[in-house]
């Protein structure tokens, strides 16, 4: 070798570099808490400065082996800041518990940001299904829930021609401009009971600080 010194400085160069890189790649998971193991993550724009900010669903494994015990898992929002994370959420009342999905299993099904806003969906039953989403967005200096997308069907048999299965009751709704679709279906023939599309009176946004799934 023609330059040992160089080559081993070299070397000790690209190790720091590496180590620094993988510290700050995943420095977020200092905020998972201890017990506690990553289930979900989502990262994007909440706060509309254009950096991406992190979102983690956490479970605790332990706690979760007792089936008849709903413990909820931890949902935990990090904005970016500089070089670092602040976590600006911590709760335990927005993310359904294990057992919470009936014969289905586990009612998670996903996180995600889009447009600024975090979506959240779970899903559960047997032959009876249910799905919801619950949409919250970053305003006024915290998180508020601006939209929800309710849908139960007996998920046996299914009406082709109006694309949906039988006794479907589905409702979404857009809290900030009262705009909301409702519609349900007979639970024996293809035909909708009621297929409504209106605007209700807006009502005050309910926090996530204050946002209780299980209510």
């Amino acid at each position: 070798m023609k330059n040992p010194a160089l080559y081993l400085l070299s070397f000790l160069l690209l190790l720091s570099v590496s180590g620094y890189t993988q510290q700050t790649k995943n420095d977020w998971e200092k905020f998972i808490s201890k017990g506690y193991d990553l289930l979900d993550s989502c990262s994007g724009d909440l706060n509309k400065d254009n950096i991406a900010d992190k979102v983690l669903v956490l479970y605790n494994e332990k706690l979760e082996s007792d089936p008849e015990k709903e413990i909820g898992r931890k949902l935990i929002i990090l904005f970016k800041e500089g070089s670092g994370w602040k976590k600006v959420v911590e709760t335990d009342k927005v993310i359904m518990c294990k057992s919470c999905g009936g014969v289905f299993g586990d009612p998670f099904a996903a996180i995600a940001i889009k447009n600024n806003v975090l979506v959240i969906d779970h899903y559960g039953g047997s032959n009876w299904r249910w799905a919801s989403t619950h949409r919250f967005r970053f305003q006024n200096g915290a998180f508020y829930l601006i939209g929800k997308t309710h849908d139960y069907s007996w998920n046996v048999e299914r009406c082709e021609t109006l694309d949906a299965f039988l006794a479907t009751e589905y409702e979404d709704e857009n809290l900030v401009t009262g705009q909301y679709v409702y519609k349900k279906m007979d639970e024996k023939v293809c035909k909708w009971l009621k297929n409504e599309k209106g605007k209700r009176p807006v009502k005050p946004l309910q926090a996530l600080a204050n946002f209780d799934i299980s209510k």
